[in-house]
């Protein structure tokens, strides 16, 4: 068994995935969500670390409701900090990247990651 494959079989146990393609050589993976889907971006990044790598920046699209720079995100419900987007309640669409913090790092437990926003209002 390669590790792409070990990756994506690990990534598609994740109950809401509906497909992964993993490439080691670029060092990616593209992950698609079924609709209504509760994963959050953290139980993927651990899913690649149970097989011993090292998740990088997570290119993602989410929709929730942003509140400041708050964004909620529901089923799962997720929250991110957002960085260069704010707003008053309203539901958006975001696409941005999120970087994957060290493993057990304790300066950002606790905390939650940061969407720097790629979109725009």
């Amino acid at each position: 068994m390669t590790c792409a494959h070990a990756v994506r079989v690990a990534i598609q146990k994740i109950e809401g995935v509906a497909s992964v393609d993993v490439s080691l050589p670029r060092g990616h993976a593209q992950v698609e969500l079924k609709p209504g889907n509760r994963v959050r971006i953290e139980q993927l990044w651990e899913a690649v670390r149970k097989q011993g790598l090292t998740p990088k920046e997570s290119r993602v699209v989410v929709v929730g409701k942003l509140a400041g720079t708050t964004l909620r995100v529901e089923p799962a419900g997720a929250v991110y900090e957002v960085s260069g987007r704010s707003g008053a309640g309203e539901e958006v669409k975001l696409e941005g990247t999120l970087a994957a913090p060290p493993k057990n790092d304790k300066a950002t437990k606790g905390k939650p990651p940061v969407i720097i926003s790629s979109s725009t209002p």
